[in-house]
């Protein structure tokens, strides 16, 4: 990028002469003179502390929707990253929504469904969340991460909980829960072996093989 622009801003998001006012002023007039392809390169050029003091001036910054929603992203995924507890506090996942809510840029959401993927939402949460979120991904991921968390509680997939897993194709999950013994029988019954031009043919063949395994323990045990 052009190190011109990565040093003004620097020296700018790195200076206490300024109030916040003054900052946005100043980074939208050095911003003008610059293309869009060196302003999207920004984001991952500066370091946590700048991209702090610029994410709080950034509804006073003249920069494309793409430049901020870049930033935006950045910006709460570190500070998800940064948490220390086991799931995100509820004051930031507050803040993230309510960032959504008034931008609605995607890169939020896939903020959210990272923090589904790693287990970092509480299923409290998850009602609020289906209210706001509404893509195939995230959908999968929230019902994903509710089967997951039967198993975790001792509970049993059925049939109909493995075939929405299927075809959500969320085998990870599946895999969790067949690792764990927790699918009944009628549920192992409807991971078939798959064919040869079938998608995803060697993840279905890998979780069809661990399911007749568990199938056979299960009739050893008179299950």
């Amino acid at each position: 990028m052009n190190n011109n622009l990565l040093l003004k801003i620097s020296e700018s998001l790195d200076s206490d002469r300024l109030d916040l006012s003054e900052l946005a002023a100043e980074i939208n007039h050095i911003i003008s003179k610059h293309e869009l392809s060196e302003q999207l390169e920004l984001n991952g050029k500066i370091n946590k502390q700048q991209l702090n003091r610029l994410f709080s001036v950034l509804n006073l910054v003249d920069m494309d929707p793409s430049v901020k929603e870049h930033i935006t992203w950045n910006y709460f995924k570190n500070k998800c990253d940064e948490t220390d507890t086991t799931y995100i506090n509820e004051e930031l996942l507050e803040e993230i929504i309510a960032n959504y809510m008034e931008n609605q840029y995607l890169g939020l959401e896939s903020v959210i469904i990272d923090a589904l993927k790693t287990d970092r939402i509480q299923l409290n949460q998850i009602l609020n969340l289906e209210k706001i979120f509404f893509s195939k991904a995230f959908i999968k991921e929230s019902v994903a991460y509710k089967y997951r968390e039967i198993v975790r509680n001792g509970g049993i997939l059925d049939k109909e909980q493995v075939a929405t897993l299927l075809k959500y194709r969320a085998y990870t999950s599946l895999e969790f829960a067949i690792e764990q013994h927790a699918v009944s029988k009628d549920g192992l019954n409807e991971i078939h072996k798959p064919n040869n031009h079938e998608n995803d043919r060697r993840l279905r063949e890998k979780l069809f093989y661990k399911a007749q395994k568990l199938y056979s323990l299960s009739d050893n045990r008179g299950d």
